[in-house]
C-alpha cells in the first residue's frame, strides 16, 4: 500500500479448478472476502463491495476524508514447463 494522496491496494485472486470458483486469496483491503464462478464476476463483486469496506475499514485522513484508493486485482499465473520438440 502506498501512502500519500494516491493509495493503491492489491487484491490477489486465485482459481480453484476443483470447485470451479475464483476467490480472493489475499487483499490489502481489510475485510475483503469473495468468490464467484468467473473472474469477471469476481471483479464485479469486488467493485461492488469495495466502497463500503473502504468506508468502514480504512482510516480517515487528517482532513476527515475517506481515502479513495485504486484497487489492483491481480491473478498470478504459474507457467508450465515447455514440452520438448
Amino acid at each position: 500500500m502506498r501512502a500519500g494522496p494516491f493509495m493503491q491496494l492489491a487484491v490477489t485472486v486465485h482459481h480453484d479448478a476443483a470447485s470451479g470458483v475464483w476467490y480472493v486469496h489475499d487483499s490489502e483491503l481489510p475485510g475483503l472476502h469473495a468468490e464467484a464462478p468467473t473472474l469477471d464476476a469476481l471483479v464485479a463483486i469486488i467493485e461492488d463491495v469495495a466502497p463500503d469496506l473502504i468506508e468502514t475499514n480504512l482510516p480517515r485522513g487528517a482532513d476527515g476524508a475517506v481515502p479513495s484508493p485504486e484497487l489492483r486485482v491481480q491473478h498470478v499465473v504459474r507457467a508450465k514447463p515447455a514440452r520438448a520438440a
